[in-house]
């Protein structure tokens, strides 16, 4: 009797939001599109998004991750909001807002002019209408090939989705009516119609996740409320357990659904909101250094998911030289530190690189050149005048200082021999 032939698993991603934290996702999926050889798309046939998970998720379609990787470093510093964006905000008299031109023109510069139709797998995105309340915007290609699409059609502009899906409330305009939801999408009201797509399939879930203090919920507990509400914890912990929620609904109420997440444990309190160079490069070294550190774990999963590619796009790596190689790409845009030296070869190679400063171009050697010059000269030349002006108060002290012996020089005048 023939064996049975087990069903190839239908691997689905979820990329989160998170505002600038979503650099921690886009980093994961450069590690894991090296690792497998594949991009992307090939390698989950659905995606699920959220918010800035969108604009990844729609990007990956379109470019590889190391490509995107670039023009994210390239282009954020002008997508999102800086830091001083927030000192304008007034009270509540009028709104400001950010202006999102340069996030658009990026998008079309990646995505152009195409349609959902255009997507080769399943999509969907999480959004909020201010008229209708939440939603849901997608299409699902179930295997006998019949395509669904939700609250759309084939002909909505990626672009378009892109925008409605992020346009964060308070901080930048509402798209057509569309603002971020903020919130993630629960995945397992998805995978009611996933099953019904893809019968008698198993599913692998991987929540990409982006970077959590899974702490938080213990510092609540013992700190004031005050400070926790001041420093941010209680939206920390709401998405934090969100996505363990997701987790949990999902083994809860599937036996033929393996779940798998790859969100980073910190302790530092990221920001979305915060889109300085100082955060993106921490934000960076902790992602990079948890993916190395779970390197046997990804591993694994990268197996798992080559194993179930049907079509390889290119070689693939070790999980430690392709972070070698994400550091030495991303490292021009972190924040550095100096050192100063006429030996660059004797620094530790480190990452982000430092800014070598040759010794005598260093700040503290100009200045301590400059000091030494200008004081040099000014000497020079009032030498002579403060000697002379020195013997002058001198000379017109003296006799009030030494009387005795200006008398005795007057009488050893007197009785000199003629």
């Amino acid at each position: 009797m023939p064996e049975k032939r087990v069903p190839t698993p239908h691997s689905v991603l979820h990329l989160h939001g998170g505002g600038a934290l979503i650099l921690s996702q886009l980093l994961k999926c450069t590690v894991i599109e090296d690792v497998t050889g594949a991009r992307i798309w090939d390698i989950f046939p659905t995606v699920m998004a959220d918010s800035g998970g969108t604009i990844l998720a729609l990007c990956l379609h379109e470019i590889p991750a190391r490509d995107l990787l670039q023009t994210y470093m390239e282009s954020i510093p002008e997508s999102l909001p800086q830091k001083g964006f927030f000192f304008t905000q007034p009270l509540p008299v009028t709104a400001n807002r950010f202006d999102p031109n340069h996030l658009e023109g990026t998008l079309r510069k990646i995505l152009g002019d195409k349609k959902l139709g255009d997507v080769r797998g399943n999509l969907l995105v999480h959004t909020h209408s201010l008229e209708n309340g939440a939603g849901r915007l997608g299409k699902i290609t179930a295997s006998d090939g019949h395509t669904s699409y939700y609250n759309t059609d084939g002909n909505h502009s990626l672009v378009d989705i892109a925008l409605s899906a992020s346009a964060v409330p308070g901080i930048m305009p509402d798209y057509d009516g569309y603002i971020d939801p903020i919130a993630t999408q629960n995945p397992t009201a998805i995978f009611v119609k996933l099953k019904d797509a893809f019968p008698d399939t198993p599913f692998h879930y991987l929540q990409l996740g982006s970077i959590h203090d899974q702490q938080v919920g213990n510092s609540l507990t013992q700190g004031s409320f005050l400070g926790g509400l001041f420093r941010g914890r209680f939206l920390r912990y709401t998405a934090f357990h969100a996505n363990s929620l997701h987790l949990h609904d999902l083994n809860f109420a599937y036996d033929n659904v393996t779940t798998h997440s790859l969100v980073t444990d910190t302790r530092t309190p990221f920001q979305s909101t915060n889109n300085s160079i100082k955060q993106r490069t921490l934000l960076s070294i902790e992602t990079l250094d948890d993916i190395e550190r779970r390197s046997d774990e990804y591993e694994v999963l990268c197996l798992g998911l080559r194993e179930n590619i049907l079509h390889h796009t290119g070689s693939f790596m070790g999980i430690t030289q392709s972070v070698s190689d994400v550091r030495a790409q991303v490292d021009p845009f972190m924040f550095k530190g100096k050192i100063v030296t006429d030996d660059p070869d004797s620094v530790p190679p480190s990452f982000p690189s430092p800014d070598i400063i040759p010794l005598q171009q260093s700040p503290q050697y100009i200045f301590g050149y400059a000091a030494g010059y200008i004081i040099g000269n000014a000497l020079s030349h009032t030498k002579g005048t403060l000697t002379r002006a020195f013997k002058d108060v001198l000379a017109s002290w003296e006799p009030k200082l030494f009387p005795k012996l200006e008398r005795d020089s007057t009488v050893s005048k007197d009785t000199r021999a003629p």
